[in-house]
């Protein structure tokens, strides 16, 4: 069993396979048919998500995706004025973070979960959208209903 990330590095603890804006890059090695195909993402890159996973979906006996997403990602509370800080990029954006803000946020954030999901499904795929947490909350809040983990 290989574990790479999508430029072909061998994954080790703490790997991030890719930061940016425009999704997954293509893979930098061949995939082996049939293999198991894993995706961890937050899945929030503009586009259209299924343009980059046909490729990892290609030849594969089971694409899983998993989106990874933080509890604020999720549900942000109105605060007021804020900074925001791109953690992938740096890049700051100054704003009020009010009800009609983080109302507008979850439409758009539903939408790119929808599009993943679409895009994960249809081709066969399984999709699971996780709340970052320790490893036990995620396995029983998720994983472990999804079936992409079993109990001991």
């Amino acid at each position: 069993m290989r574990l790479l990330t999508l430029d072909g590095a061998p994954v080790e603890a703490a790997t991030v396979a890719f930061a940016g804006a425009d999704g997954p890059p293509p893979s930098a090695l061949p995939l082996r048919p049939r293999g198991l195909r894993v995706l961890l993402t937050d899945g929030l890159w503009a586009g259209e998500p299924s343009l980059r996973l046909r490729p990892l979906q290609a030849a594969a006996a089971r694409c899983l995706c998993v989106q990874l997403l933080d509890p604020w990602e999720l549900a942000p509370a109105a605060a007021g004025a804020c900074t925001l800080v791109d953690a992938e990029t740096g890049a700051r954006r100054e704003l009020q973070l009010d009800a009609a803000t983080v109302a507008a946020y979850g439409r758009r954030l539903q939408r790119l979960v929808d599009g993943l999901r679409a895009a994960v499904v249809g081709p066969g795929g399984a999709f699971v959208q996780v709340v970052a947490a320790s490893l036990a909350a995620m396995a029983d809040g998720a994983l472990v209903p999804a079936g992409v983990l079993e109990s001991a």
